[in-house]
């Protein structure tokens, strides 16, 4: 078998290795190369050695005649020299490489290191083998089969007393002589509990048996694999642009001496963040997001604002930690600077096909420069979803409560409370290809001023977005929004309700390195 393989990769290698000395050394000696190839081949290795020790001599880094040499010594079964010539063309990361480490694993193996061996087929199957070198590959994995259990005993001792480490490594070994269902799932189960999610992943897919996979498909939804993926295996840079235009069916609560065509209003939003692995399982992103919108009834009446975010988040479930300092400027009638800054606390557990999220976010807004008194103050929220994900759909239903305590002093209405309950759907329709619907009735109740004038308003707001992932890294899509608002309030001069109407469009970039 040496002698077929030893032949078939000198001819792959030389017309593909990528150094230009090498090609060159091997034309130079080509008539050489041949005459020790052939004297190999008809077991005249005296010959060959000789050939391939003078080649060396002027060559020594020369992986395709250090190959041939540990063949030779291979044959005379001078196994510490043969793995000592196979290593070197491994560490020059030579094409030939791959090839080398199948036969060294016949040398390590005779000389005791039988684990060693196992390790070297083990990588040299993970390479893009030809079809000659992978059959031989696992043609000497099959000598191994009966340490299979060996090793899933150990790795199971092992994961029981938590050194995961050291089980993901037997369990590797169990794998290479036998990538069962099993030993995919036990070593997917493993990784996860090193925080390697993306390798954990590629094994569950490996899964062919469909109540293992039941089994894996469930541990990747506890773990939140595909969140946790693109923080834990990439840096990532996201980047988004949106552009929205909507008409409102009301000019709201203007005077009758003020009319105005209905409103339309353009919003560009805009921002980026970059997810990246602080430690282990503690991951962050820093992050900026703005806006500016403008008025056609009401040109001067404008606003816009400039944020940054601070996520911190650890372990499996989703814990995070978020700062988010604001800046907006609004121009309406006069000029008003406030500026916002949020504390945010969220919890997402995943269990089976289900998720749950509770959240809850402090606000503090600070009037600078204004006459406008009523809009410094606090909030407070609190969330709570609940998803489950079918096999073609998920489905989310939420609750928030809210309320506003902010300065009043010019006979507006501020201080409020507020509920809300939402319904959404995420539907597939093809690879790349997503629509996400969902719809949300609010209830908020104004507190009374100090004139006693209150206010309730009853809110339906619902959106769909269809989003279509052009490639990996760029994503594009389309977005309808519907808002109806129903108040108590209305009078000869004042009328708060309305209907707006927005179509958006926007994009998403994604950069993992």
């Amino acid at each position: 078998m040496i002698k077929i393989i030893s032949v078939f990769i000198f001819i792959i290698t030389f017309s593909i290795t990528a150094k230009a000395q090498v090609k060159q050394e091997l034309f130079d000696n080509k008539p050489h190369v041949i005459e020790g190839l052939y004297a190999f081949e008809k077991g005249d290795l005296d010959k060959s050695e000789k050939i391939f020790t003078r080649l060396l001599k002027d060559h020594p880094r020369n992986p395709v005649f250090l190959y041939n040499m540990g063949n030779i010594k291979l044959v005379q079964k001078q196994d510490k020299l043969a793995a000592h010539y196979y290593q070197i063309v491994i560490d020059l990361k030579s094409p030939l490489a791959p090839a080398a480490k199948i036969y060294m694993s016949q040398a390590v193996d005779r000389m005791g290191n039988y684990k060693k061996a196992i390790r070297l087929l083990g990588e040299a199957i993970e390479e893009n083998l030809s079809d000659a070198l992978y059959n031989l590959a696992m043609d000497e994995i099959e000598l191994y089969k009966d340490y299979e259990e060996e090793f899933v005993n150990l790795a199971n001792h092992q994961f029981e007393r938590k050194e995961y480490e050291r089980a993901y490594r037997n369990y590797w070994y169990a794998w290479v002589i036998n990538p069962s269902s099993e030993n995919n799932f036990k070593m997917g189960n493993t990784l996860l509990l090193l925080n390697n999610f993306k390798k954990a992943e590629d094994h569950f897919y490996k899964i062919k048996d469909d109540e293992i996979f039941k089994r894996a498909e469930d541990l990747m939804y506890e773990y939140g694999i595909l969140e946790h993926i693109q923080v834990t295996k990439h840096k990532r840079v996201t980047l988004f642009f949106d552009y929205s235009s909507g008409s409102n069916s009301n000019p709201n609560t203007q005077a009758e001496s003020e009319t105005y065509d209905s409103d339309s209003e353009r919003v560009v939003a805009y921002g980026g963040d970059y997810n990246f692995l602080i430690w282990k399982g503690l991951k962050a992103k820093i992050g900026v997001d703005g806006y500016r919108d403008s008025f056609k009834a009401d040109p001067e009446s404008k606003s816009s604002g400039f944020g940054f975010l601070l996520p911190v988040s650890y372990g499996t479930e989703n814990f995070d930690f978020s700062i988010t300092p604001k800046r907006e400027k609004t121009t309406y009638g006069g000029e008003d600077y406030v500026r916002n800054s949020t504390l945010g606390f969220n919890h997402i557990y995943y269990f089976n096909k289900a998720k749950t999220s509770l959240s809850y976010t402090y606000s503090k807004y600070s009037a600078l420069n204004s006459e406008y008194d009523y809009l410094s103050g606090k909030g407070h929220s609190f969330e709570a979803f609940y998803t489950y994900l079918f096999n073609y759909l998920d489905i989310t239903i939420g609750y928030t409560w809210g309320k506003e305590t902010l300065n009043d002093n010019d006979s507006s209405v501020s201080s409020n409370s507020n509920k809300a309950y939402e319904l959404a759907f995420f539907i597939p329709l093809a690879e790349r290809v997503s629509l996400d619907i969902s719809t949300n009735y609010q209830i908020s109740n104004y507190l009374a001023d100090s004139t006693g004038f209150a206010q309730k308003d009853t809110t339906w707001t619902s959106y769909a977005t269809l989003t279509l992932a052009l490639r990996d890294y760029l994503s594009i899509y389309i977005r309808e929004r519907f808002i109806k608002n129903n108040s108590n309030v209305k009078s000869d001069t004042l009328d708060y309700n309305y209907t707006q109407q927005y179509l958006a469009f926007g994009a998403t970039f994604y950069l993992n390195f």
